[in-house]
């Protein structure tokens, strides 16, 4: 009844390209049609997808876990599917275990590794063992929080400070390396084993409120005071 009202008053006097319009802008606008759901790229399944692992000794570790022949083909839902793979077979690049980001365990000990930025997404973990590589920059491995074990002896380690939020560790191996400030391991209480023998440490005052250690190895450092230490009672080696 409006719009009849409306066009009425307009007729009278006004050109029909005004009467027209007006009629539009009265009538009520069709619903909109509606809008499809966009498909997430995030969730396009990529478990068959191949995965490279051009290291001989990683590739072939990783067979054996899945109980595959040699140059089999390997998926990235198989890598996922691993929760433990170790190798003391000179691993020497670690291309590829990326894909395993369910792994709770991983050894690769006795080999050649430098770059670990490879492990940075495997949250997961909770015992890395990377003994006797040669390893300097352990930086992307700050992520690694769930970690209770973590070996890094006979490497080549400065800078301790990217395992300082890794509070659940109760092991932790950097025997031969050469560490000389240990202000970043102040935090890590849940320590129960701390082997730091054979590094350049001089100052042993952030291990004073470690008070859960029962074993701590300092042996071939450069330590002149060990008065910091008198707190740590649970002591037995």
């Amino acid at each position: 009844m409006r719009v009849a009202i409306a066009l009425d008053r307009l007729a009278r006097g006004k050109p029909r390209r005004t009467l027209l319009l007006a009629a539009l802008a009265a009538t009520p606008m069709a619903a909109a049609a509606p809008t499809l759901p966009v498909s997430n790229a995030s969730e396009v399944d990529d478990s068959g997808t191949l995965v490279d692992i051009p290291d001989a000794a990683l590739r072939k570790a990783v067979e054996e876990a899945l109980d595959k022949a040699a140059g089999d083909p390997i998926t990235r839902g198989e890598m996922a599917d691993l929760r433990a793979l170790h190798s003391s077979e000179g691993v020497r690049q670690l291309a590829g275990i990326e894909y395993a980001t369910n792994l709770r365990s991983l050894g690769l000990r006795n080999g050649a590794i430098t770059d670990v930025s490879h492990l940075a997404g495997l949250t997961p973990l909770t015992h890395l063992y990377l003994g006797q590589n040669e390893i300097s920059d352990v930086s992307p491995l700050a992520g690694l929080t769930a970690l209770t074990a973590l070996e890094l002896y006979s490497n080549e380690i400065s800078d301790v400070s990217p395992l300082a939020d890794m509070t659940a560790l109760t092991y932790l191996h950097l025997f031969r390396n050469e560490i000389r400030e240990l202000g970043p391991l102040a935090g890590l209480t849940a320590l129960t084993t701390l082997y730091l023998h054979g590094n350049e440490i001089s100052d042993v005052s952030p291990l004073a409120g470690l008070t859960a250690l029962t074993t701590l190895w300092l042996s071939s450092n450069e330590i002149r005071e060990l008065g910091p230490l008198a707190g740590l009672t649970a002591l037995t080696t």
